[in-house]
């Protein structure tokens, strides 16, 4: 199997999770259903190339493990910027929670180096 792609598609995937705007409100039932892809997109790729998980998930790397971490568990503030009505945390809907969780899951396994950022 020719995996040469899974770096370079890991880091267009990365990006787009890192521009990709809080559309999950609060209050209303939408689902972000793209960041639930491109999450599901990352855990594919990791497991097609589990090299990568520890360059992408460092802090000198990409900050994968704790940009995911806050996805999941950041409080809104005052200094976000980000509206009341999209408050953090990004992923605020049962499965786009579960994308990121597993996404957490597959930087953690058999990656100690990311086991310890988390």
């Amino acid at each position: 199997l020719n995996v040469d792609f899974a770096p370079k598609l890991l880091q267009e995937v990365i990006s787009c999770l890192k521009a990709r705007p809080v559309f999950e409100g609060r209050l209303s039932k939408f689902e972000d259903k793209v960041l639930g892809g491109l999450l599901g997109v990352a855990v594919s790729l990791l497991e097609i190339e589990p090299t990568l998980k520890e360059t992408v998930g460092s802090i000198s790397g990409d900050d994968l493990v704790r940009e995911i971490f806050n996805y999941l568990f950041s409080l809104p503030d005052e200094i976000s910027g980000v509206s009341s009505q999209f408050d953090l945390p990004k992923c605020k809907r049962l499965q786009t929670r579960k994308h990121a969780f597993n996404l957490l899951i597959e930087l953690c396994r058999g990656c100690q180096p990311n086991y310890l950022i988390l």
